[in-house]
């Protein structure tokens, strides 16, 4: 009930209307209406070529309506190469709340295009045209208004390539069906973004360890210079400053690694506590690093 048809009387032509249901304030939350608007118009110039993909997504937009029963509503006939629509067809199940795994998931018993006559409606239409009337079509748009004479050729093309050459196949599932495909779809696909987000993370974290133990074989080289470094640092003020001298404390202890080491900067932070007592932000940087109890 929500994709009409409506013949134009006077002529063989028509309006196909789409008015799926929403919730009032849907449309509020929509900031790529370009988008949506340039996925329409090419979706309804391929249907107009012949091309029924987008009808099927039509029917998926119009589809969800809290009238019907998706366990009774059953799917038209799939056109061959469906999965070929998610181009641009993800603007349109986006505008109408959908996920564009649906597309996706009824796509999944869609045979591909074959390459025959049947399915290149277009190419086998200028293929046909004799060289005087193409050059008489050329000339047209050269000179004329070209969005007259293209609307022109595709109502030739019409003609000349009715809709129901484009192959389908029945596949009877119910709209439910293809909501279960897809939950299954989209939970694979959360599961595969986790676990390439934790590899990730894995790499990042081995690499920032393989660069802070490259750093730590450096600073064991001169420990004094890296205790001049921490000195400009807290001399140079600030929370940022505190905490990068706190950490840079923190992993030339790690680098010594031995007992007098250890020493070392424990009598530094004592130092730099009995030099600055008044900065509390200071000893609660070398807190957190574990440098002072």
């Amino acid at each position: 009930d929500r994709l009409s048809w409506s013949k134009d009387p006077r002529g063989s032509g028509g309006i196909l209307t789409l008015c799926p249901f929403r919730e009032s304030g849907d449309f509020e939350s929509l900031v790529d209406l370009a988008d949506y608007v340039d996925a329409a118009i090419e979706a309804r110039e391929r249907l107009m070529s012949g091309d029924l993909r987008p009808l099927y997504v039509f029917w998926l937009c119009g589809a969800f309506d809290d009238n019907e029963l998706p366990e009774e509503l059953i799917e038209p006939p799939v056109p061959f190469g469906l999965s070929e629509a998610a181009s641009y067809a993800g603007p349109l199940l986006d505008f109408y709340d959908l996920d564009p795994l649906l597309l996706t998931a009824a796509a999944q018993d869609s045979p591909p295009v074959p390459v025959d006559e049947t399915t290149a409606p277009a190419e086998l239409w200028v293929e046909s045209l004799d060289l005087k009337t193409a050059k008489q079509w050329l000339r047209s748009f050269l000179t004329d208004d070209p969005v007259r004479v293209r609307a022109d050729a595709l109502e030739r093309l019409r003609t000349a390539s009715p809709a129901d050459a484009w192959p389908t196949v029945d596949c009877g599932r119910t709209f439910e069906t293809l909501q279960a495909i897809t939950k299954k779809l989209r939970d694979e696909a959360k599961a595969k973004q986790a676990r390439e987000a934790a590899a990730r993370r894995a790499k990042a974290q081995e690499e920032a360890k393989r660069r802070r133990l490259k750093r730590l074989r450096t600073m064991t080289d001169d420990p004094d210079r890296w205790l001049r470094k921490a000195t400009e640092l807290v001399e140079g003020r600030g929370s940022d400053n505190y905490d990068k001298a706190a950490k840079l404390l923190r992993d030339l202890r790690d680098a010594i690694g031995t007992a007098a080491g250890n020493r070392k900067i424990r009598r530094f932070v004592d130092k730099l506590l009995g030099q600055y007592p008044t900065l509390t932000k200071l000893k609660g940087a070398l807190r957190k690093r574990g440098l002072v109890e």
